[in-house]
């Protein structure tokens, strides 16, 4: 034990590595068990309250809200800067969206939630995933509570699936469904399936084929499923574009879980676009326009990066957004972390750690 010691106190690199790993066991074995708590609760609120649906879904929202509260702070320990967000203000208007959003990283998903959350679109989300994203103990439970949607990839069952998922949306006073149109993030793999793809769709843009360099191709069948059913239901479609920088083309590939938890992406800066489409048109081609858009915009974005990387007001924010989309938007600057689940955060460790202190103290007298 003393040696083991001995090599941490002199060894920065490895002392600071054997931190970095404590504290996620730490953060890791607390979130876990906030969890299973919440899942707890949740199922026996929507037990007992299964007579009263008015209750039952208030109860299931507050766990929603606790939960995207709690997530968001631990994501916040890694990524240490605020979101900075550029919304068209006429999607505040929007009581029925479709929300469509580029696919780069495995977090993109929270940066969104918080994002809609701000903008009050939170509550009534929700979200298109890959089924095997259901069976994840605990947290596979949890987001069919929220009423997720699941799909296998396998659109003769998938077409059944997502009707059924929002069917009962047409009815609701408000709602909002998150899609990523392209299925997965871009990589180089899936890139190469996408340029692909490009030569066999031979959709023109311009006079140019298809063949966007920083997304990849949209599906169409499932977002033209979902815009088909619900468009005479909707207020329209919430076009959202994911920027990070330092920019790479395939930020899968850079932004690793481990590069996340050896605390080596803390300097990343998430921006995030918002449009406003009011479409008329039954074609479905119309994901491919805006997608074609949407290229362009991370094009210009990564040839203007070092000046996104300067942005530290919302002014300076509004000025480097205007050089990439032509377009004037409203603005904010949201925090990951909530005071309240921060705390709980805090209080967790430092109990921890005196336990931690405690053990070492006994073990070094023997």
């Amino acid at each position: 034990m003393k040696k083991y010691l001995y090599f941490f106190c002199f060894d920065v690199s490895g002392m600071k590595k054997f931190f970095i790993y404590l504290q996620l066991i730490f953060i890791g074995s607390f979130y876990i068990t906030y969890n299973i708590l919440g899942v707890i609760i949740l199922a026996i609120i929507r037990t007992v309250l299964f007579p009263f649906p008015a209750l039952k879904n208030e109860g299931t929202l507050i766990i929603k809200r606790k939960w995207l509260d709690l997530t968001s702070t631990l994501v916040g320990l890694y990524f240490h800067k605020p979101i900075y967000v550029a919304y068209n203000k006429e999607i505040l208007k929007n009581k029925r969206s479709i929300i469509i959003s580029n696919h780069i990283t495995n977090y993109d998903w929270i940066f969104l939630m918080l994002v809609l959350r701000e903008l009050d679109k939170y509550d009534e989300l929700r979200i298109i995933l890959k089924e095997s994203l259901a069976k994840i103990p605990i947290f596979g439970y949890g987001m069919k509570c929220f009423k997720f949607i699941f799909l296998k990839r396998n659109w003769s069952e998938d077409k059944n699936k997502l009707r059924e998922g929002i069917g009962n949306l047409k009815d609701k006073l408000k709602y909002n469904v998150l899609i990523f149109p392209e299925g997965t993030f871009i990589d180089s793999e899936t890139h190469k399936k996408s340029k692909t793809f490009s030569t066999t769709l031979s959709h023109k843009i311009n006079n140019k084929t298809f063949n966007p360099e920083y997304t990849l191709i949209p599906r169409t069948r499932g977002l033209g499923l979902l815009y088909n059913e619900l468009k005479n239901r909707s207020d329209g479609v919430i076009d959202t574009t994911l920027l990070y920088t330092p920019f790479y083309k395939y930020p899968s590939e850079i932004f690793t879980t481990k590069e996340l938890l050896e605390k080596k992406l803390l300097s990343t800066q998430i921006f995030i676009i918002l449009d406003s489409l009011k479409l008329e048109s039954d074609d479905e081609k119309w994901i491919y326009n805006q997608f074609h858009r949407k290229n362009n915009i991370i094009k210009k974005f990564s040839e203007n990066v070092e000046e996104f990387s300067k942005v530290n007001t919302l002014e300076h924010l509004s000025y480097n957004i205007y050089n990439i989309t032509d377009q004037s938007y409203n603005f904010k600057k949201i925090e990951l972390w909530s005071n309240s689940s921060y705390a709980y955060i805090s209080i967790y460790i430092s109990f921890k750690i005196i336990l931690l202190y405690g053990i070492l103290a006994y073990f070094n007298k023997i």
